[in-house]
């Protein structure tokens, strides 16, 4: 995979088809740093679209709503005028190459957007990409101009429905569609006021999806994505009663109830409620399973932690200790996901303990952190990515 991308952005070689679409399928949303570094996903893509020949038209417009969508996704961005949002990297010159491919990308993706919109074939065939923060998309494609934007989201809303009502497709792609809608319809609208936003014919039609998702999908395969998506639109639409009943009632029958426990924590941080959420993630925390899941789940307690009781410094030494100490002295511990939640945890300890009432809990965790380094091979990258972590 890293010689196609290498070529295909060279322009090394003449790629068939089959190679440009198994670039335009690749989840570079999930990369975590395989093919491009941490950051670069969104002018990598773009790049690509702008070298897929027009004649591979399927591969090139996945290729530019991909682009688009990480685009709008990053939390790095700035305005470009006439085009919105694009990557900071590209404020030096030697990222000067990358913005340019996002502005041609961006400016290309609107005729993308609205032939793919209009088409009800292409719109499913691309249901995915068209599910990826709309909300965002249509800032990022009208950016300024508010009757575009207007006018871009009532079309997208149109497809969305449609793809909603569509038997076809399952449960979980009904779903995303009927949750496109949600974010469209809140696009400008605070979340505080999110649920008086929403129309009530569009709130009735998410309940009847949601109910219709919880009596169909049996299969041990679907289920599980099926209520995770349903309760999280539901949340997004406000209705957290809603979604924390179906949560609930589905914690006895799921064979990784972690994940559910996870929802029902984002449910009480909506509310404002740090207790509950702190016990749920707790909860979560404990009952994970598998070592690059308890890493991550152990991260995101310790973020809680942080986040609602920041003063209780013994509670968040000793659940940051269980958590390192969990952590077997391999290459896989450092790698990927596992590399991902690590730096994380370290940014938020390091952080934390940069007031000096917690310096003393520091100075123990980082002992803690450098002896589980230094268990990690010598003269590996691994052991490097272990250190500069903290």
């Amino acid at each position: 995979m890293h010689d196609l991308l290498a070529d295909a952005l060279a322009g090394r070689r003449t790629l068939n088809q089959d190679e440009w679409r198994l670039l335009a399928l690749y989840s570079w949303e999930t990369d975590q740093r395989q093919l491009v570094p941490e950051g670069n996903a969104a002018e990598t893509v773009a790049r690509l679209a702008l070298a897929c020949p027009a004649r591979r038209r399927d591969s090139r417009d996945r290729l530019t709503l991909k682009a688009l969508a990480l685009s709008a996704g990053s939390p790095a961005t700035l305005t470009v005028p006439g085009v919105g949002a694009v990557p900071k990297s590209g404020r030096t010159a030697q990222d000067a190459s990358r913005v340019s491919a996002l502005i041609q990308v961006a400016r290309e993706g609107v005729g993308v957007a609205r032939r793919v919109l209009r088409d009800p074939a292409l719109a499913r065939r691309h249901l995915d990409l068209l599910t990826d923060a709309p909300d965002k998309l249509v800032g990022l494609l009208a950016p300024g101009n508010l009757a575009q934007q207007r006018a871009l989201a009532l079309q997208w809303d149109r497809a969305m429905s449609g793809l909603a009502q569509d038997a076809g497709l399952s449960n979980l792609d009904r779903l995303s569609a009927l949750g496109a809608r949600v974010a469209l319809a809140r696009r400008d609208t605070p979340d505080a006021t999110v649920r008086a936003a929403l129309p009530p014919e569009l709130i009735a039609e998410l309940r009847a999806a949601v109910l219709r998702a919880d009596r169909t999908a049996t299969g041990n395969a679907e289920r599980p994505a099926v209520i995770s998506n349903a309760t999280e639109l539901l949340a997004e639409a406000g209705l957290l009663d809603e979604s924390d009943a179906l949560l609930k009632a589905e914690l006895a029958r799921s064979p990784s109830p972690y994940y559910l426990m996870l929802g029902l924590a984002d449910n009480a941080r909506r509310r404002h409620d740090g207790s509950a959420a702190l016990d749920w993630y707790a909860r979560a925390h404990a009952g994970a399973q598998g070592p690059a899941t308890r890493l991550q789940w152990g991260a995101s307690h310790v973020r809680a932690l942080i986040e609602f009781a920041p003063d209780d410094a013994g509670r968040i030494e000793s659940t940051v200790s269980g958590v390192l100490a969990e952590i077997e002295p391999v290459p896989a511990s450092f790698e990927a996901r596992n590399r991902n939640s690590l730096e994380r945890l370290g940014r938020r300890i390091g952080a934390w303990g940069a007031a000096p009432e917690h310096a003393a809990s520091l100075a123990r965790l980082r002992a803690q952190w450098q002896a589980m380094c230094e268990r990690v091979p010598a003269q590996t990258p691994q052991r490097a990515i272990c250190a500069q972590a903290l």
